[in-house]
């Protein structure tokens, strides 16, 4: 599996734990690991049913990691729409390029 570090790997182990099993989160849970979103969401206010973006602090966010959020968003819920267009302006790193790209295969894998 892919990480864009070490923190993120963490960060995505200790989310995958609090969310106990719930595979229909984990590409979105993959992407609130990144390092720079994990550190806006409101940890104390998750519960296990909540969707892990419901309690992001979005005005610390910058558009490449807005995109990433965006991604996974519609990742979880197939009827909120995406422009790759835009995803893909604002995001022209590799690494994050990559992330998504790890987060829609495990998105695919649970659709099997």
């Amino acid at each position: 599996m892919y990480f864009i570090n070490d923190k993120h790997k963490v960060n995505y182990r200790q989310l995958v734990a609090f969310y106990k099993g719930k595979v229909d989160f984990l590409p979105s849970i993959y992407i609130a690991a990144v390092p720079e979103i994990y550190e806006v969401i409101d940890t104390n206010g998750l519960s296990q049913s909540t969707f892990p973006f419901s309690n992001i602090k979005s005005d610390g966010l910058s558009d490449k990691s807005w995109s990433l959020c965006e991604v996974a968003t519609s990742l979880y819920m197939s009827d909120y729409n995406v422009s790759l267009s835009k995803v893909f302006a604002s995001i022209t790193d590799d690494t994050y390029l990559n992330a998504i790209f790890e987060a829609i295969k495990m998105g695919t894998r649970l659709n099997e």
